[in-house]
């Protein structure tokens, strides 16, 4: 597979296939935005590979990234559909129309669209890690983005404000540079606050969580992130760990 280099910002190269990749089972999962007309927009599918600026080309890790995602679209589109099903649908349910429900895999086309896959910069790790960029009905205006390792979706935010960092953050874990606890805080669907503490990545915490969605707010080296999550079991004592893997 070659690539040509098309985009140069700040700190990091875009490079893309230099012939269109067809994805055809990813093309069936094709919701387009209404604005989408007026851009004269063809309907495929685009890759982009972000690279640092020394890079001469996309690593082998991201390459072999390419050629899993090629061949696990059918794993994929599967757990897209789980993930909506554990984590999107609940998130919106009060902002969306009963017949915008998706109630079967074939009727994910209803609601989403793949519009881009993004490999992130090259990620020491035996795992493949991309992002998937939709159009999405419930938020036409934001989009969507999901996160996967392997074939697996393991977290999601807006088109808007994609977050690099996570699949670092999910590999890594989370440590703040001047050695000080972390700021946890756990929302349940309403936005209330379930509760909030200072905590170390792998500390146990003695709280009970039920089984359920919940957003977690972490302020890690004095920036904030969110990360919607399901939470599969009751659970009466973990860690911020424990619950950031839970996939």
């Amino acid at each position: 597979m070659e690539f040509i280099k098309y985009e140069q910002c700040a700190n990091y190269w875009l490079f893309k296939p230099s012939k269109q990749v067809i994805f055809s089972t990813f093309e069936k999962i094709n919701y387009r935005a209404f604005f989408r007309e007026w851009l004269n927009d063809n309907g495929r599918i685009e890759v982009r590979i972000k690279t640092d600026v020394n890079a001469l080309n996309p690593s082998a890790k991201q390459v072999e990234s390419i050629e899993f995602i090629i061949k696990n679209q059918k794993n994929i589109v599967d757990s897209i559909y789980d993930y909506y099903n554990k984590v999107l649908s609940p998130v919106y349910n009060n902002e969306i129309e009963k017949n915008d429900i998706v109630s079967d895999l074939s009727e994910l086309c209803n609601v989403l669209g793949i519009r881009e896959i993004e490999i992130p910069m090259h990620i020491e790790s035996n795992h493949y890690y991309f992002i998937i960029e939709f159009d999405f009905k419930y938020d036409n205006e934001h989009g969507l983005c999901i996160l996967f390792e392997n074939s697996t979706a393991i977290d999601s935010f807006p088109s808007t404000d994609i977050n690099y960092d996570l699949a670092g953050i999910y590999l890594n874990g989370l440590k703040n540079d001047n050695g000080m606890p972390l700021r946890f805080t756990l929302y349940d669907l309403g936005n209330y606050i379930v509760f909030q503490t200072h905590c170390y990545y792998d500390e146990q915490i003695n709280r009970k969580i039920r089984k359920g969605i919940y957003r977690v707010s972490v302020l890690y080296n004095q920036r904030s992130f969110d990360i919607n999550l399901f939470i599969p079991n009751h659970l009466e004592r973990f860690s911020l760990k424990q619950i950031l893997e839970m996939k």
